[in-house]
């Protein structure tokens, strides 16, 4: 899994990290595979800056540059077919690729990188996510569309899609430009990578407060007690306790008359700030073994933002009788 941190909404690469001192950072969803309609750059031309494997535009390398400097071998690039056909009126380009994911998910933000050196050759294209069920019927969410300037000649850049809320089985990002003004705009269209993120917000969480090994018996009858830290800018009020699963593990409930989630408000760690404690079912803790050395809590806000916390485990028996 690759954690991407967004300080302030500035991309900042993948990082793995457990804590971030911004107000939101992404988890990556990895597609299965991707494909495109656009094979050839025009009736004259081979595939010249290929994705021969389809890996390129999810193997989380990226230039960081404009393809001039680069020399392009990150990059995937397409060729308006006006550029090597007899001048006429403008054409559009437009490429299709068509990712394919696999499992629960959600995404709320895609991030393009593509980068211009000059009007008339490498522009930043305008952009279109779809969504399908079936790969079949696509239904329209959202558009970027970017004005023909050369103000961002030489610039490496990321379109960002963001507010999605996408579960479907399949996304097409949609690049495209065209000859608005019947200038050379084009003719090339180039991206690097293209990430598809699950937004939330970071927590700090410590796991069995008050100790320090972190010890979990997997065999256990009982609950792991975990407390997430409220701080000046984050109230643990707002947090949907029965949203919340540690390792997938959820809350344990009490109470037969009045069902309510193990859950305390208190001070734990002594800042004078109110922090949450929840206590999670040991025997419905999944996905860790006597190999894990760290576990996740997710959980949701009261209007639907997800968070997410990590603290190091130490797994004494995973193997019951």
């Amino acid at each position: 899994m690759r954690i991407k941190n967004v300080f302030c909404g500035v991309m900042t690469g993948l990082i793995i990290m457990t804590q971030s001192t911004c107000a939101l950072a992404g988890t990556e969803i990895i597609p299965d595979s991707y494909t495109f309609d656009q094979t050839r750059h025009g009736p004259y031309l081979p595939f010249i800056y290929p994705d021969v494997n389809n890996t390129k535009l999810t193997d989380g390398v990226y230039d960081n540059n404009q393809w001039v400097v680069a020399g392009a071998d990150k990059f995937v690039g397409w060729l308006n077919d006006r550029w090597v056909s007899a001048p006429g009126p403008a054409v559009p380009l437009t490429v299709n690729i068509d990712f394919v994911f696999s499992g629960q998910h959600t995404i709320n933000q895609i991030e393009i990188s593509t980068t211009q050196n000059r009007l008339g050759d490498v522009v930043i294209p305008d952009a279109d996510i779809y969504s399908s069920v079936d790969g079949y019927t696509w239904v329209h969410l959202e558009r970027i569309a970017t004005p023909e300037s050369d103000t961002n000649n030489g610039s490496y850049q990321a379109l960002t899609f963001s507010g999605l809320n996408i579960t479907e089985t399949n996304v097409r990002v949609a690049l495209s430009h065209i000859d608005r003004n019947n200038t050379d705009f084009g003719p090339w269209i180039f991206t690097d990578e293209i990430d598809f993120l699950q937004m939330f917000v970071p927590v700090a969480v410590d796991i069995k407060p008050g100790g320090d090994q972190n010890s979990i018996n997997l065999c256990s009858n009982g609950a792991v007690p975990v407390a997430i830290f409220g701080s000046d800018t984050f109230d643990v009020f707002d947090i949907k306790t029965d949203t919340l699963r540690f390792a997938e593990a959820s809350v344990k409930v009490v109470g037969k008359k009045d069902p309510h989630s193990l859950c305390r408000y208190d001070d734990v760690n002594g800042d004078s700030v109110i922090d949450l404690v929840c206590h999670f079912i040991t025997t419905d803790i999944a996905g860790i073994d006597g190999e894990t050395t760290s576990a996740a809590v997710n959980g949701e806000l009261l209007d639907g933002t997800a968070i997410k916390g990590e603290d190091g485990v130490n797994i004494v028996k995973d193997t019951c009788n």
